[in-house]
């Protein structure tokens, strides 16, 4: 199809819709800021800069350690989702609620770390704290029956309401990606589109607002599908669509939920997309840079001494640069070499402008709450790992917040897979393993949850936190280890250590989850002992009764005996 034809297609809604959003956001520079902001963090810092090209570019980049350090404190934590019933209809649905809300939690478990959800949960926390926002989309996988994700870009999501971050609330979401013209094709012709429509898809070089610098240059003929969420009576119905055809029109979902969620690095009054850490360092990170260069320019030219030589006095001027030799010189004496050769004196150069660089670094990364007190500049083996984790954690307290958004963005993960496998499967089927009190084997039963339970549920999300890093995990086996010495670990005093367990914050440095899980297999051991035991007695009873009864029989036999024996002699 020729130029002339294109210009006779009619642009769909959805893209037009997504033009106007693409202009609010080309207008706020959210294309431009990040790509500035992964440019900067990259290391990519003299970009567009108009210098000399003589001149040797410098960057000091504090700008990625301050990052890493911040991303490294909140994704120092393992979570894993937790669901709770809120069914209270009766005892017998409310004892099914709570067996299928711990199955799910099981599945769950299952589906994060069939999506790697460890792994991207660190990605997407890297670049919430590089740009702002960043957002997870889930989507049914048919062929494995399950949620799986994919992560996208700021860049990618547009709001219907650009002004409120609560992401369920919107009136509708666009999502873009980029497809090459062949997958489109196939993907329209698979949704039952006529040849003719298929044909009206085409490549386009809309690259420009691509995240990321290498994303404006592309290999394959590419083109871009937007897809447009919205929710009607409660449920969430999509459409999608390239720039001149729609592949899928206006189709239910049965989704309660918007497949979407975003964690905010730093809440932004009035901005659905929130805050960075780059952005805020990026006139310091210039300056430090300009500052480094400069003093490297100015060494260069004054701090280093030249030799200054009246060749027409000195026979051989090329062994001035030899390390050894003999200069010889014409017509003169020793005395008189300082009027043919000398070495100046170099330079000084103000500390002021090195003072002026360090000091920069230093503010900046003070402010920024990742100076070196901050980032564990503590010898472990000068103190306890009680005394180390106490440090760290006072030094954390400033990204309480975003600790806080991982876990509501946790949550919100938690809720779609939910909603998802709840809408999307007839029948569950879940792998239950469970461990034989008696002889501690793995038991594994698959159990299928009807879709009415499903439906009946209502659950809430409780995250659980687990800290892991080194000096977590050494606090955590002392914890333990005393716990252990201690007479609240004895068998006999099982309610004592019941009750030291609930008043445990769910962080605390001791392992909640993991005591409340011996406490339960404990209860299931001596349970089965229990078991076992009133087994023994009854067939202990059973036995002497039927002892008894044998004796019974041998003495009436006896008797019987007897008495044929007197009938016999009477007779």
């Amino acid at each position: 199809m020729d130029i002339t034809d294109l210009k006779e297609l009619v642009e769909t809604d959805i893209w037009q819709l997504y033009e106007k959003h693409a202009m609010f956001m080309r207008n706020k520079g959210y294309y431009t800021s990040t790509d500035k902001n992964f440019r900067f963090y990259n290391g990519n810092q003299w970009d567009n800069a108009i210098v000399d090209k003589h001149v040797e570019l410098i960057s000091i980049n504090y700008i990625k350690p301050i990052v890493k350090y911040k991303v490294g404190v909140v994704t120092s934590t393992n979570y894993a989702i937790i669901y709770n019933s809120d069914n209270y209809e009766s005892q017998e649905f409310r004892d099914v609620a709570k067996k299928t809300s711990e199955l799910l939690t099981k599945e769950a478990a299952k589906i994060f770390e069939t999506n790697k959800m460890d792994y991207k949960t660190k990605k997407i926390v890297r670049k919430s704290a590089i740009n702002g926002e960043a957002i997870a989309y889930w989507y049914w996988d048919e062929a494995n029956n399950m949620p799986k994700i994919e992560l996208k870009s700021k860049v990618d999501v547009m709001y219907g309401n650009e002004n409120d971050d609560d992401i369920q609330s919107q009136p509708y979401i666009l999502i873009k990606r980029r497809s090459s013209v062949i997958n489109a094709r196939e993907y329209a012709r698979s949704k039952g589109l006529s040849e003719e429509e298929i044909l009206n898809i085409h490549g386009d070089n809309f690259t420009q607002d691509e995240s990321g610098d290498d994303s404006k240059e592309e290999v394959d003929d590419m083109t871009t599908i937007v897809t447009f969420l919205y929710k009607k009576e409660g449920t969430v119905r999509f459409s999608e669509s390239v720039k001149y055809v729609t592949l899928v029109k206006d189709k239910e979902t049965g989704l309660s939920y918007y497949p979407v969620a975003h964690l905010n690095w730093e809440d932004c009054e009035g901005n659905a997309r929130g805050t960075g850490e780059v952005e805020q360092h990026i006139a310091n990170q210039i300056e430090v840079n300009k500052t480094a260069t400069r003093r490297a320019f100015i060494a260069k030219t004054i701090a280093y001494p030249y030799k200054v030589v009246n060749e027409d006095m000195i026979q051989n001027p090329e062994a001035l640069n030899k390390v050894g030799s003999t200069i010889r010189i014409k017509d003169g004496s020793a005395s008189d070499i300082g009027n043919y050769f000398r070495i100046t004196n170099p330079g000084t150069i103000s500390p002021d402008i090195a003072n002026l660089q360090n000091e920069l670094i230093s503010i900046s990364r003070e402010l920024a709450g990742a100076g070196d007190m901050a980032t564990g500049q503590i010898k472990p083996d000068e103190a306890s790992g009680k005394a180390i984790l106490a440090v760290q954690r006072a030094s954390e307290q400033p990204l309480n917040e975003q600790s806080a958004n991982v876990l509501q963005f946790i949550e919100d993960n938690g809720l779609i897979i939910f909603d998802m496998l709840k809408t999307y499967s007839n029948e569950l089927t879940i792998l239950n393993e469970t461990i034989d009190a008696a002889t501690g084997e793995v038991i594994e039963e698959l159990i299928t949850i009807p879709k009415q339970i499903l439906e009946s549920l209502k659950l809430n999300i409780k995250i659980d936190v687990t800290p892991k890093s080194a000096f977590d995990k050494y606090a955590q086996e002392a914890s333990i280890e005393n716990l252990t010495q201690s007479q609240l670990f004895l068998p006999q005093n099982q309610q004592l250590l019941e009750d030291y367990v609930s008043l445990l914050d769910d962080d605390s440095t001791m392992p909640k989850s993991k005591l409340l899980e011996l406490i339960k297999r404990r209860k299931e051991r001596s349970q089965a002992i229990e078991q076992m035991e009133l087994q023994a007695q009854q067939l202990k009873s059973q036995m002497q009764q039927n002892m008894a009864n044998q004796m019974d029989i041998e003495a009436i036999s006896q008797m019987g005996q007897q008495i044929v024996n007197q009938t016999t002699q009477n007779m």
